[in-house]
């Protein structure tokens, strides 16, 4: 996946779309936009939407 692909797949789960958990953990991984330490909560779908929204902000 190329950062332009990762970054049009966490635009789509900003947008709502149903993404599986291992493609948005790896898309936030080649953005940079994937931090473990401050996020002791299992990454959900929910959990991950919340993360993208707070990293839009």
């Amino acid at each position: 996946m190329t950062r332009a692909e990762a970054n049009h797949l966490l635009d789509l789960v900003r947008a709502g779309g149903t993404v599986p958990e291992s493609q948005i953990l790896f898309a936030l991984w080649i953005t940079g936009e994937f931090e473990v330490a401050p996020y002791s909560e299992p990454h959900t779908q929910e959990n991950l939407c919340a993360l993208l929204e707070m990293d839009a902000q």
